[in-house]
């Protein structure tokens, strides 16, 4: 102990030296972590206030087979001025019976609030796997995946841009999706019986232009022709 007393005192300035020096990286430290934590902070905050917009295939619930595109946002603050552009094969998606024109410049949308989504219909399900007068016995013909870019600003006007890569594939295998709904098979068996009433009716039309006017007394079928018939 008496040895440790004497060593301190006879470099008393070393120790002082030295317990200055850890004090400053002590304080450094501190200083470090207290920037580190307010940074982490701040990006938590920020998270939790942004808006994000997401691009994605929905299934409309109405049992029409309808395939819609939504444009979700699942964060924390409104999302203003949304616009969406989709990026495409113009040649492919011509291909195919879709309900929104691909290639069209449209005025941004106000506002998406926090948890909301903008949903609007893009095809049936099953025009999207057959092109356009392909029979099913062929075998499916999917649209190429494409791109849907998405802009938005957030409540203090700061502009964000994602990309979306848009697979209808992704429902491959899933029953019903790729079917005709029973609504429309419904509608195409009565367009078929309506044809077959259609020739119906020309076939009895043409029947009533002649009147058989044949008597007891005649030795051969007399005709005479009817009122004239509308055939148009």
């Amino acid at each position: 102990m008496i040895e440790i007393l004497e060593w301190l005192s006879d470099n008393g300035q070393t120790v002082v030296v030295l317990g200055s020096l850890i004090s400053a990286i002590s304080t450094l430290a501190i200083a470090v972590l207290t920037v580190f934590l307010w940074w982490e902070n701040r990006a938590l905050r920020k998270a939790g206030s942004e808006p994000n917009i997401v691009s994605h295939f929905e299934i409309h619930s109405g049992g029409s087979g309808a395939v819609d595109i939504s444009l979700s946002n699942v964060g924390k603050g409104p999302a203003i001025d949304v616009s969406f552009t989709i990026l495409a094969d113009p040649d492919n998606f011509r291909k195919y019976d879709i309900k929104i024109s691909h290639d069209k410049d449209r005025p941004a949308i106000t506002l998406i609030p926090q948890s909301e989504k903008f949903t609007f219909h893009f095809a049936i399900g099953y025009h999207l796997v057959y092109p356009k007068g392909r029979d099913a016995k062929e075998g499916i013909d999917p649209l190429n995946p494409f791109t849907i870019n998405v802009k938005w600003k957030n409540a203090l006007g700061k502009c964000y841009s994602k990309n979306y890569l848009m697979d209808i594939m992704q429902f491959d295998d899933l029953p019903g999706i790729f079917e005709k709904p029973p609504l429309l098979k419904i509608v195409d068996s009565l367009d078929n019986i309506g044809q077959e009433i259609g020739g119906l009716r020309k076939q009895a039309n043409d029947l009533r232009e002649l009147v058989d006017t044949t008597v007891i007394r005649d030795c051969a079928l007399q005709k005479t022709m009817g009122n004239p018939v509308n055939k148009s």
